[in-house]
């Protein structure tokens, strides 16, 4: 007659496993680091160099194309560039597009940090400034009129009407 129960072999197996996974202790989960909505897209520093001034337009076109779209599909994103002054100074900006306060309403804000050489033998001066700008709309880069929100213009061809928050001035970029 059979012994009923478990198996002896089948008992040694089980234990073998049992002590195989608690020598290796708990397994690792190995993940990569995932970007949450919380961290913008960001891009650049896109240089704009005096000697590549044929680029600069290309570069205009693009940075308002990944503006445009962040803002239409509100997500935030980032574009750093450097420009440099007539003498030749570096001088670093970013255009972040960040929500205004609520989830429909999304904006654009400009930071930047230069160095301004002194020529009289004072120290140069160092700025840092921030602006925020408000309901982004874009326009024909020719006649200045208002792009209906269906028309799908390359980037060359619009730009980007922005509003200063605190002080109300328009600007183009």
């Amino acid at each position: 007659m059979a012994a009923k129960g478990p198996r002896p072999l089948f008992l040694l197996i089980l234990s073998g496993l049992f002590v195989l996974v608690w020598s290796c202790g708990p397994p690792k989960i190995i993940q990569k680091p995932i970007r949450t909505e919380l961290e913008p897209e960001t891009i650049g520093p896109l240089v704009y160099d005096i000697r590549a001034r044929d680029k600069w337009d290309e570069m205009d076109a693009w940075m308002r194309q990944f503006l445009w779209d962040h803002i239409t599909q509100k997500r935030m994103g980032r574009v750093r560039y450097v420009s440099f002054s007539l003498e030749g100074e570096p001088g670093e900006c970013s255009y972040s597009v960040e929500p205004e306060g609520d989830a429909d309403h999304w904006g654009i804000v400009q930071n930047c940090d230069e160095t301004l050489r002194s020529y009289s033998g004072k120290k140069p001066t160092h700025r840092k400034y921030s602006h925020r700008y408000c309901e982004p709309i874009r326009i024909d880069a020719s006649t200045l009129q208002v792009i209906p929100g269906t028309a799908t213009p390359p980037p060359d061809q619009y730009r980007l009407r922005v509003t200063n928050c605190e002080n109300k001035e328009e600007q183009i970029l």
